[in-house]
């Protein structure tokens, strides 16, 4: 019988609500510093004043707060860490972090990327929907971060604040989990995750289990490294890490030669556990299964809670048309494709009504590619999304409302509305019927961009496990229609011990907010075992 790997907690998904989680996990908890513009709040805090929130009563402290966020302890969390933001100040955070080793929990993070989930997939060419400082994490700030490895971020700055390269910020999500010594395993695929009872065999695959186990027996336990505060030095804070491009390089030339799971972070794991043949299963509530995406070789790990943090981008909404496979439909901003083409080229068709999909109009129209938007509803309808964002501060957003509507016009924009696609040809030409009469119209295109969103993709979760939507039990989860539904101040899993869900699974899809939600588990995780 081949060894497996058994944690306390086991993490699928790397984005940025699993640094925040690891990083409690690993010994960091969060104390009021005393300072609070809302006096209420305050008073309430000073009652355990000695305590970390991770100690106290967060339903008590959540009561009454009001903001963007419908998760209670996410809007408690997003209080203390950015004072006033809702009404544009931008005051110093109320809280402070201490590192306690004995608090730590061996806890492994896996990811199928690096460590930063979706952001490492983002073009410097984009900015930030959020503040540069609202994307921040504790203790090495974003701003220290540029500085010290001397990062050329892309910058927009307005009297309401600044907007950053999104690329940067999946650089400093990276580097951070290096910088602070964390238990994340990239390039980790799980494939299935099960209840552990008597029924599962724990019979090996015969692909290279101990090849990986070696790796996260690197991973699964905290380093004892104490950080400074961000109000000291540079210096202090510690040089820039290597760029993961070259730890990987590094580490694949390593004695190991498995390929397995190499990501920054890798260098700054510290201390293993035992190995086990897992004899103890008994005290284990979990069972996942994977591979590793750059050598296929599988692993299992036993864990006594797993916390579900795998994002809601992994699996793109089709449309379900003829043709959509067809290798110039891309569903997803690609600008290597982009910059091939030019004015003279064909009208490259954009399907969709979001923001995304307005990432890849201003693109294109950057270049005076010509455009043809494609989307199912009304022009208005379309536009009240951009209506609720601010001129000011998002001025690209704006001219993209401007061309739906048709207050602004463009030579190289045309607008679909009420359109649906029909099929893709290998002619490249792209069939639209509009939608109140059935009259069809075909395009000839040079590309074609299916922006429509993403779903989170839980079908290594056992059908047996009962997950449903806190909206519509029987519907697919969805971040904003239908998020999984859990218990509001511990994150656990409606219906499901021992299991918990953060970040946007639980309707959180801005980084300011998903750090509430691993406070909740860790607080919770607390009081309960």
């Amino acid at each position: 019988m081949n060894a497996c790997k058994e944690v306390d907690v086991a993490v699928i998904g790397n984005g940025p609500s699993a640094i925040i989680l690891s990083m409690m996990l690993s010994g960091y908890w969060p104390y009021f510093s005393g300072k609070h513009p809302d006096g209420l709040l305050s008073s309430k805090l000073m009652e355990g004043a000695d305590k970390s929130l991770v100690e106290q009563d967060l339903c008590y402290l959540a009561e009454g707060l009001e903001g963007r966020s419908s998760n209670p302890v996410a809007l408690l969390f997003d209080f203390l860490n950015h004072p006033g933001a809702d009404v544009g100040d931008k005051l110093p955070s109320s809280l402070e972090w201490l590192f306690d080793p004995s608090r730590a929990r061996s806890h492994v993070v896996l990811g199928k990327q690096c460590p930063g989930g979706c952001w490492g997939e983002m073009e410097d060419s984009l900015l930030t929907l959020s503040h540069s400082h609202w994307l921040e994490l504790p203790i090495l700030s974003y701003q220290q971060w540029l500085k010290q490895c001397h990062e050329p971020a892309r910058q927009s700055n307005s009297h309401h604040g600044s907007r950053t390269g999104a690329g940067s910020v999946g650089r400093y999500y990276s580097s951070y989990v290096g910088e602070m010594g964390l238990n994340f395993v990239s390039n980790a695929t799980v494939t299935s995750l099960e209840h552990f009872d008597s029924k599962l065999e724990m019979t090996s695959s015969g692909r290279g289990d101990g090849d990986l186990k070696r790796k996260l027996d690197a991973a699964v336990m905290p380093q004892a490294k104490r950080l400074p505060e961000q109000n000291d030095s540079d210096e202090a804070v510690g040089s820039c890490p290597e760029s993961p491009s070259s730890v990987v390089s590094n580490f694949s030339d390593s004695s190991d030669d498995s390929g397995c799971c190499s990501c920054p972070c890798m260098q700054y794991s510290a201390m293993s556990l035992s190995n086990s043949n897992c004899n103890d299963r008994h005290q284990y509530n979990w069972m996942l299964r994977g591979w590793c995406t750059t050598s296929s070789k599988c692993f299992k790990i036993l864990a006594k809670t797993v916390v579900l943090a795998c994002g809601t981008n992994d699996r793109q909404n089709v449309l379900g048309v003829p043709g959509e496979n067809l290798s110039y439909v891309k569903n997803a901003i690609c600008f290597k494709e982009i910059t091939k083409l030019s004015s003279q080229s064909k009208p490259v068709v954009v399907v969709g009504s979001g923001l995304s999909a307005a990432d890849v109009i201003l693109a294109l129209l950057e270049r005076r590619i010509p455009v043809a938007h494609v989307f199912r509803k009304k022009a208005a309808e379309t536009a009240n999304l951009f209506a609720k964002l601010s001129a000011n501060t998002y001025p690209e957003y704006t001219h993209v409302f401007r061309l739906v509507t048709g207050k602004e016009t463009d030579s190289c924009y045309r607008s679909y509305p009420q359109h649906v696609v029909k099929s893709f040809d290998d002619n490249k030409k792209c069939e639209l019927e509009k939608i109140h009469n059935g009259r069809k119209e075909t395009l000839e295109c040079s590309l074609a961009f299916v922006m429509t969103g993403g779903l989170a993709d839980l079908s290594f979760v056992s059908p047996k496990i009962p997950l449903r939507g806190a909206n519509s039990p029987d519907h697919s989860i969805h971040p904003v229609n239908n998020p999984l539904a859990v218990d509001p101040y511990s994150f656990a899993v409606d219906g499901v011990d021992n299991m918990y869900a953060i970040g946007s699974l639980v309707g959180d899809n801005f980084v300011r907010f998903v750090m509430g939600s691993a406070l909740g588990v860790v607080n919770h995780l607390t009081k309960t075992s």
